[in-house]
């Protein structure tokens, strides 16, 4: 997944290095609980700027950097912060925030440039400013630091705002809130984009334990391919309900009330894997979450997810996950 840091002219640099170091760190508790080394990161991060001066001068620092002049094409933008001093907010929010929003005039239409390439922005605290002067937060509600509410009452009034809440997403825009939220956003987009593991694990190292204010998803993720079968999403959702128990193509089809072999044929073409493949994947990751984080034997385990036998449960947790259960608790 390519992600992108934008360094704006008024970028904070503790808001864009954060993301950076969590993102990175993310990659190798990834490879760690996985066990497989010779998998490329997931996170492809890199910062990106309008000028390579303006980089240097914040981070010194020359690699793992674009421009917005090069033409990638990123999934995920992260937005970070404005750099301001709080006395100047306080006392003349208008003068400052209209001339950082000048400077930032490249990094905004950049912006706008991705975001109608279907790149998924998120924005931290004051880094919302850029996505609402890109005409991107038109009569949406956000929620920000409490210093900007006059400001942007003023300056975008088609926008509401909701500055009790940490974060606010959308489909194609996450808002994070005051600064304090950036690191709770993050390990919510590692979850949804990564795995549950590997966030609550991140989430471990940062805060030694699972906050509850991160981006509350499924705990089972195995990165659904987007598509439009509206049938193969009733059955996924199915699936994910029922993990609980042995689920049978037979009982699928006739929840769906397709043929099996229509069945079959629309899941492979619309997820590009088979049910019975997808259903263990999913068993296969609520296993290792259950494994990692809750203290249940194998059986255990083995028998909630609707296995009598375990033995045969074992074989198929060794073919996903490339280990033993054993081994793969060895990790935590």
């Amino acid at each position: 997944m390519k992600v992108g840091i934008l360094i704006h002219p008024n970028c904070s640099i503790w808001s864009a290095s954060a993301a950076m170091e969590i993102l990175k760190r993310a990659n190798r508790v990834w490879k760690y609980i996985n066990g497989n080394t010779e998998k490329l990161k997931f996170f492809d991060v890199r910062y990106v700027t309008s000028s390579k001066s303006t980089f240097n001068n914040l981070f010194n620092l020359n690699d793992q950097t674009e421009t917005i002049f090069n033409n990638v094409v990123f999934d995920l933008i992260i937005i970070p912060a404005l750099k301001t001093e709080d006395d100047q907010i306080l006392t003349n929010p208008f003068d400052v925030l209209d001339q950082k929003l000048s400077e930032s005039h490249d990094s905004i239409n950049w912006i706008k440039k991705q975001y109608f390439k279907q790149t998924k922005l998120v924005s931290f605290c004051s880094g919302m400013l850029l996505l609402a002067e890109a005409g991107l937060l038109s009569k949406r509600e956000v929620t920000t630091h409490w210093s900007l509410k006059h400001y942007i009452n003023k300056k975008f009034p088609e926008i509401s705002m909701d500055l009790s809440k940490s974060f606010i997403e959308y489909e194609d825009i996450i808002i994070g809130g005051s600064s304090i939220s950036n690191i709770p956003l993050i390990i919510g987009i590692i979850e949804k984009y990564m795995d549950k593991i590997t966030a609550t694990a991140i989430s471990k190292i940062f805060f030694t334990h699972n906050p509850e204010y991160c981006i509350s998803l499924n705990t089972i993720n195995i990165n659904d391919i987007p598509h439009t079968d509206q049938k193969i999403q009733e059955v996924q959702s199915y699936i994910k309900q029922n993990l609980y128990k042995i689920i049978t193509i037979d009982e699928i089809a006739d929840y769906i009330k397709l043929n099996k072999r229509t069945l079959s044929r629309r899941f492979k073409n619309a997820t590009g894997d088979t049910p019975i493949n997808y259903i263990n994947k999913l068993k296969v990751e609520r296993a290792k979450y259950l494994i990692a984080f809750e203290k249940k034997s194998f059986d255990e385990i083995s028998f909630s997810l609707g296995y009598q036998d375990t033995s045969s449960f074992r074989k198929i947790f060794i073919k996903q996950a490339g280990v033993n259960p054993k081994v793969y608790k060895s990790r935590f």
